[in-house]
């Protein structure tokens, strides 16, 4: 029988997050970090981050922040390095949630003991080469200023289209920020994505993409590019 609680509300501001659920110590204060990082800890009820451990697995537990704070590179970092050792984590956009899954503390040290095993095949997809027309029509109204930003933003989009992730239509819109001199590319009603997608492509244009922003309330990923 599956074993969860949830905390619902938080009614101070201190550092300290009373984590729930049977796991270790070391997690919890994971967790805490974590819930830190992204929870929304002041407030009106309805608008106050939520906690949810499962801790009914032998090997791993989960974790889930519901309603957690709009997140940018900066942050995105900081969850990085906290959850180097996590399995999986996973920015579910419709339903607000960050959901991740970690091994327990134990079961990393028999890891370390019994080395890595070899990784399944990953599943082979088609190749995409041509970009949805929905996204070129957006691509072609550009001002003819910025004609050599067009092919960073094509670049970037292929890239995206390609990821086996979860999402897969999505609205797709481009906009001049003159102020900071970048495109802000908004991608919109994404089903959820992967921290290691958001890793993987900082790794292939971190020299063109300045920022990023989760906007859970839009669903909405922004990403800032600039050639």
């Amino acid at each position: 029988m599956s074993s969860c609680c949830v905390l619902n509300s938080m009614t101070t501001t201190t550092s300290v997050v009373d984590v729930p659920g049977r796991i270790s110590s070391a997690d919890k204060e994971m967790i805490s970090s974590v819930y830190e990082l992204l929870g929304r800890t002041t407030g009106a009820a309805n608008f106050v981050s939520t906690l949810r451990v499962v801790d009914n697995l032998v090997s791993r537990f989960l974790f889930q922040i519901g309603n957690p704070k709009d997140v940018d590179m900066s942050t995105m970092r900081n969850l990085s390095l906290k959850m180097s050792s996590a399995r999986s984590l996973k920015f579910d956009l419709p339903r607000r949630a960050v959901i991740a899954e970690c091994w327990r503390e134990t079961h990393l040290e028999k890891k370390r003991q019994k080395g890595t095993k070899r990784k399944r095949d990953t599943l082979e997809l088609e190749t995409i080469d041509v970009l949805p027309d929905y996204i070129e029509d957006e691509l072609k109204i550009v001002p003819s200023t910025f004609a050599s930003e067009v092919p960073v933003v094509r670049s970037i989009m292929l890239w995206i289209v390609n990821r086996p992730e979860d999402f897969c239509a999505f609205k797709f819109s481009l906009e001049r920020n003159e102020i900071d001199e970048v495109f802000d590319v908004r991608l919109r009603n994404f089903d959820a994505f992967s921290l290691t997608f958001i890793k993987d492509l900082m790794g292939q244009f971190k020299t063109f993409v300045q920022d990023l922003v989760i906007d859970w309330g839009a669903q909405t990923l922004m990403l800032r590019v600039s050639r």
